[in-house]
């Protein structure tokens, strides 16, 4: 399901990336996936004070398939953090939540 997300043109994140490793490190997959200027989205437009909105997220594991779907997932995560309207809010103290 979660693959259905990326494509090459108007998906919503890019195909995730295999990080490059130093020399001599131990081998340890790391992807990173891309979301891409968000401030394009009309939700999101001045929520970074109108400077770009770069986002991505990396996974890692010892396992290629595991470390690609962390970063999808991980991806996903930050873009679902930023999907909001101030409305969704209550403004109040604990004394009045509660």
């Amino acid at each position: 399901m979660i693959d259905n997300l990326y494509q090459p043109i108007g998906g919503l994140m890019t195909h995730p990336d295999k990080l490059s490793q130093a020399p001599g490190d131990p081998e340890y997959n790391i992807y990173s996936a891309r979301l891409g200027d968000l401030n394009n989205v009309n939700l999101f437009k001045g929520r970074n004070f109108d400077f770009p909105m770069h986002m991505d997220g990396a996974g890692g594991d010892i396992d290629a398939d595991a470390a690609q779907l962390k970063a999808k997932a991980e991806t996903l995560e930050r873009y679902c953090s930023c999907v909001y309207q101030n409305d969704q809010f209550i403004y109040a103290t604990a004394n009045d939540v509660y």
